[in-house]
């Protein structure tokens, strides 16, 4: 083990550091500790102010600078000491926006431990009463899309989603009906009004291939668009 000035001190549980009660201390503290000494250094130095002080800039910049395959186990590690939010949440909300299969990976419960994470974190849903949400998989049965964690509000998201691997009789949409107060998260920052619940949810196959791949081809013709009018903005004008 690497001789580490900014590692923890082995006389101070992980318990009595942390406010939020730990849900794995043991593991935690095993994890903490092997994170804290292999991490390289320019990401190391965010780990005293996240897991000390709950920092949450702190937290965001830690999973900025950590490997990508390091954050996934750093979201499990801050789970199981009870970080508190909202630096958690900083941590949970950025590696799943760009690591999501990592947390997937670390979290060794699969959907469900994936779920109770999320619900830890108590992310604010601006949304109310009953919400139709959409999700979009390709080459898996409904009863397996249904399963999965990602949903959204737009159903031209769900749209694209299915038919961006391939666009044939694999494409897949489904459709629910969730009470907001049953979505544990919502994020609009990729414009994919994501969302997930609570529980898999009861569903129905919304529509049909043909269907699905006209609404994807409008979303993509909308996005290049967009893309192409950002870059034209985004160019130095010429003087007159």
């Amino acid at each position: 083990m690497k001789d580490n000035p900014m590692r923890p001190p082995e006389t101070v549980p992980v318990s009595q550091v942390m406010s939020r009660k730990p849900v794995n201390p043991v593991a935690a503290d095993g994890l903490l500790h092997w994170i804290w000494d292999e991490l390289p250094s320019y990401a190391q130095c965010y780990m005293e102010p996240t897991f000390t002080d709950a920092d949450a800039k702190a937290a965001g910049n830690l999973v900025f600078a950590a490997p990508n395959d390091w954050r996934g186990l750093i979201a499990l590690c801050a789970y199981w000491i009870g970080l508190p939010n909202p630096a958690y949440r900083e941590i949970i909300d950025s590696v799943w926006n760009h690591d999501h299969h990592h947390l997937l990976k670390a979290a060794r419960g699969g959907a469900p431990m994936v779920r109770r994470m999320f619900s830890a974190a108590g992310f604010c849903i601006p949304l109310a009463g009953q919400v139709t949400v959409y999700r979009g998989a390709f080459g898996v049965p409904p009863e397996v899309a249904a399963r999965g964690l990602a949903w959204t509000t737009a159903r031209d998201v769900a749209c694209w989603f299915a038919c961006r691997q391939g666009r044939d009789d694999r494409s897949l949409v489904i459709s629910a009906t969730v009470n907001a107060s049953d979505l544990l998260y919502w994020s609009n920052d990729r414009q994919e009004h994501e969302v997930i619940p609570r529980r898999p949810l009861p569903f129905t196959i919304d529509g049909r291939w043909s269907e699905w791949k006209k609404v994807a081809d409008d979303l993509n013709e909308q996005r290049n668009k967009l893309s192409h009018a950002n870059k034209i903005e985004g160019q130095p004008h010429a003087s007159h």
